[in-house]
């Protein structure tokens, strides 16, 4: 049984679980809940947090440790802009990835302003063989983005389900199955257009709009039948990650459907063979992944769905 949830904006909200909201472990004498804040204090902009929801939960310590080091340099990450259909530059975004880019990178083991990747791909056109090269600020492993997607959507859906009496939020039925997480610059890509496409008539289960000064959105809508649900969630004005919780079957006719990536390919360079795909920017006008159809119900928790 899940509720829905309107973000309040501007205070967080508070619960007091007596079990790992992430895990579901048993706090004890030798492992004490540990107050954890599902959008990280230091993940968005300095400040950003400032009159602002959040949500507030007890964790065990291996989960709190587990997504700080997540958050850590993945949050400078993703704030490295890329540029959005009008080229807009968000100054405030800007200082806080150059403060950040002295953090660790767990991919190159440097720090972050010196991460950027090149590549060098070489091909055959007839008798001639031509190569040519491009480069990539700081990445990240894929599978690390999706374990920070998860923490976060188990914390709000932790919340959809928690019960007061009991102290205690529930897991989804079914599987977490992450379709994609991308960058500005990619917003417009078949699969994120499909899922938005898929699921906009859904109905709203948590969110609300922007918080953190507009520097994080998170969205879950309930499938009209199924136990199944989507999630979306947006980090810094720059990654977008989405997908599926639940029922794998429902969700895989779903994604049956889904319009291809186009990939030109395969190119060699010197040790594997590699695709490329050229980016997809969206225009503003038709970004529809935080769209809401039905009326959102007020502020906090309010009424049982299926």
């Amino acid at each position: 049984m899940t509720r829905t949830y309107d973000l309040p904006h501007n205070q967080p909200t508070r619960i007091k679980n007596n079990r790992c909201a992430y895990c579901n472990a048993e706090f004890s004498d030798d492992s004490e809940p540990e107050k954890e804040h599902v959008i990280g204090r230091l993940f968005v902009p300095k400040g950003s947090h400032n009159g602002q929801w959040n949500l507030h939960l007890n964790s065990c310590h291996r989960c709190n440790q587990d997504k700080s080091a997540l958050e850590n340099d993945i949050s400078a990450i993703s704030m490295i802009q890329t540029a959005g259909p009008s080229g807009e530059f968000d100054v405030t975004l800007a200082e806080e990835a150059e403060r950040k880019g002295k953090t660790t990178s767990r991919r190159t083991r440097k720090p972050v302003s010196l991460s950027s990747e090149t590549s060098k791909i070489v091909t055959q056109f007839g008798d001639a063989t031509i190569s040519f090269g491009f480069s990539a600020p700081a990445q990240v492993d894929t599978g690390r983005l999706y374990r920070l997607a998860r923490y976060q959507i188990a914390g709000f859906f932790f919340l959809l389900t928690y019960d007061e009496e009991q102290r205690q939020g529930y897991c989804w039925p079914g599987e977490f199955m992450p379709l994609g997480a991308v960058r500005r610059a990619d917003w417009g890509n078949p699969i994120k257009t499909s899922f938005s496409s898929a699921v906009c008539n859904w109905e709203f289960s948590f969110g609300g709009g922007p918080t953190s000064n507009g520097y994080f959105q998170a969205l879950i809508k309930k499938h009209p039948s199924e136990a199944l649900w989507s999630w979306a969630l947006e980090w810094n004005n720059n990654y977008r990650l989405f997908g599926f919780l639940g029922n794998r079957s429902e969700a895989e006719k779903i994604i049956s459907g889904f319009e291809p990536l186009q990939k030109n390919g395969p190119y060699f360079d010197g040790e594997a063979n590699y695709f490329i795909r050229e980016e997809t920017p969206l225009l503003e006008d038709a970004d529809d992944l935080f769209f809401y159809v039905s009326e959102r119900p007020a502020n906090g928790p309010v009424e049982s769905a299926q």
